[in-house]
């Protein structure tokens, strides 16, 4: 499903349930989206939670700190996000978005081409 969504909305012009609408409501939902699905779980996904495990070796504080520096600047870019929208403009939003699109879409590969190995034993 995750790849089926990624694939319709990066290979669409318009964004899911616009179609009927008209051209001022869409023009004001598109400049209004910019909900990214895919940031919330990079937040602490496998790739945060591997930085983690490998500075733990070091030590705790580290691990800690590196948790708190990621978390500062997660908070300080999300209390930042509505002056960073209205810089970036609704072309370049979009632009982001089909990019983070195509980004779902490997992920979703990814997943199903380790299912499929883990199902058939392939090595």
């Amino acid at each position: 499903m995750l790849l089926i969504f990624a694939l319709r909305d990066a290979l669409s012009s318009e964004p899911l349930g616009m179609k009927e609408t008209s051209d001022l409501e869409r023009t004001k939902l598109a400049e209004s989206m910019a909900v990214i699905p895919i940031a919330t779980p990079l937040l602490a996904g496998p790739g945060s939670l591997t930085i983690v495990m490998l500075l733990s070796k070091e030590s705790i504080l580290v691990s800690i700190i590196a948790i708190l520096v990621d978390c500062s600047f997660a908070l300080l870019f999300f209390r930042l996000s509505g002056r960073i929208t209205k810089a970036l403009g609704p072309t370049v939003l979009v632009i982001i978005g089909k990019v983070m699109d195509i980004l779902m879409a490997a992920i979703a590969v990814s997943f199903l081409t380790t299912g499929i190995i883990a199902i058939f034993g392939i090595q």
